[in-house]
């Protein structure tokens, strides 16, 4: 009878759960959310990308609210590969952190030669 009585308050629990909520994707997983430059790199700058959406969950009849998203960068160390997490960004409603992502750059980022790097600076004092 306990068991009965269990699962029937954890369906009517999930029906609340369903009935009142929903949730709201702010941000695309692949989304650009900054962009980071690099000296002495293959690549000028990298974009900052999320790794998946980033939802929260709202009450169904509460009017849409304003949310303010805080980045936070990792120390890393070049080189950078596509995959590797160089930090966070957190949403907040006023105070209370709401949710989190993980982000990635969108490309690796790796440290030039000698060589190139003085091909580099030549070619931006030719050409500015």
């Amino acid at each position: 009878a306990d068991s009965k009585v269990r699962n029937k308050e954890t369906i009517e629990m999930l029906d609340y759960g369903f009935n009142n909520t929903k949730l709201k994707c702010l941000k695309k997983k692949d989304e650009i959310v900054d962009k980071i430059s690099f000296e002495k790199t293959d690549n000028d700058y990298a974009n900052v990308v999320l790794k998946d959406n980033l939802c929260v969950i709202e009450d169904k009849n509460s009017k849409s609210k304003k949310y303010n998203f805080d980045i936070s960068y990792s120390k890393y160390d070049l080189p950078i590969s596509k995959n590797k997490r160089v930090g966070k960004i957190v949403v907040k409603d006023g105070n209370k952190i709401v949710s989190e992502g993980s982000l990635f750059l969108d490309r690796e980022i790796k440290k030039i030669s000698y060589l190139s790097f003085i091909k580099k600076q030549l070619l931006n004092i030719i050409l500015n």
